[in-house]
């Protein structure tokens, strides 16, 4: 009982800095974020007990309004967007981050980056460091592009830590890396815009 009453403690009340949402009790079912939120959701856990800590991610290219700043998008630099983590697990091998559109007309790969060091707490606006390695978009490119369509569209960046190096090349295929996502030891986090 007691163990049971202090695991139900746990995180309710809490409010979050970077997302600025106040956290509700574990459910069974994700509720839906708001734009701007950092969701946290973990690959695979093991059990309601042993749910591990997730990545937190933030960036500062999203507008007071919660949206993608028109630097980061087509309609001006089209540069990659500037992103910071915290929680990645000391035995990480290596951290990936993806950036996605979704919207009326279906979703895009606008960014994928692998073989990023898990000491790293971040990425620079438009900059990778030596050893990154860059996936093919949606648009057939080796690059970061967001052009989002016709009507609103949400843009998420992802950021995942794995137990292992995966090997992968440049103008990998996002494909290549999902039976990573789902291993024991993998953790993720997502700020949505």
């Amino acid at each position: 009982l007691a163990v049971a009453s202090s695991l139900a403690g746990c995180g309710s009340g809490s409010r979050s800095a970077s997302s600025n949402v106040t956290k509700s009790p574990p459910r069974v079912a994700q509720p839906a974020l708001k734009p701007g939120a950092s969701e946290t959701s973990p690959v695979a856990p093991l059990s309601r007990r042993s749910a591990p800590v997730s990545i937190k991610v933030a960036s500062t290219a999203r507008t007071s309004g919660e949206f993608i700043g028109r630097r980061y998008t087509c309609g001006g630099a089209n540069i990659s967007p500037p992103v910071t983590w915290k929680n990645v697990p000391s035995d990480a091998k290596e951290v990936l981050v993806f950036v996605k559109t979704v919207g009326f007309a279906g979703s895009a790969l606008n960014w994928a980056v692998a073989g990023l060091s898990p000491s790293l707490h971040g990425l620079a606006a438009g900059k990778l460091p030596s050893g990154a390695i860059v996936g093919r978009n949606s648009y057939g490119r080796d690059a970061y592009s967001v052009c989002p369509g016709q009507g609103p569209a949400g843009v998420s960046i992802g950021v995942i830590a794995l137990p292992r190096v995966i090997s992968v090349h440049q103008g990998f295929a996002a494909s290549t890396v999902t039976s990573a996502l789902s291993e024991p030891g993998a953790r993720q986090g997502r700020l949505l815009m």
